[in-house]
């Protein structure tokens, strides 16, 4: 039977900064990955902080954009590492907001 190595990240993700919630989701994950890990879980709205107001309207990702700023990054360290990066960020779709969890892999 074979093993498969996972890590859950853990941080405080800051309020509305999407920017420096990135570097640190990417620093983590990235020292995970390096470690081993083939999966890898970060946490919940771990782009936006928690903090499901008027103002998420702006933060919300377009999931379908696989360049976005949020999900390009994860992607791409999907690749280089051939892994499993299972992020949740908050969705608009029509101008309502979803609690969704995407899953970047070596495929896009």
């Amino acid at each position: 039977m074979s093993r498969v190595k996972l890590a859950s990240v853990q941080f405080s993700p800051a309020s509305f900064e999407r920017e420096a919630n990135m570097e640190k989701a990417v620093f983590w994950t990235k020292k995970a990955l390096e470690e081993g890990a083939r999966i890898v879980v970060l946490p919940e709205l771990f782009d936006s902080g928690y903090c499901v107001e008027d103002k998420d309207l702006e933060l919300g990702l377009d999931l379908n954009n696989s360049k976005s700023s949020t999900l390009a990054p994860l992607i791409e360290l999907s690749k280089i590492y051939n892994a499993y990066i299972i992020a949740n960020s908050i969705e608009k779709s029509k101008n309502k907001l979803y609690d969704t969890a995407s899953l970047a892999n070596m495929r896009g």
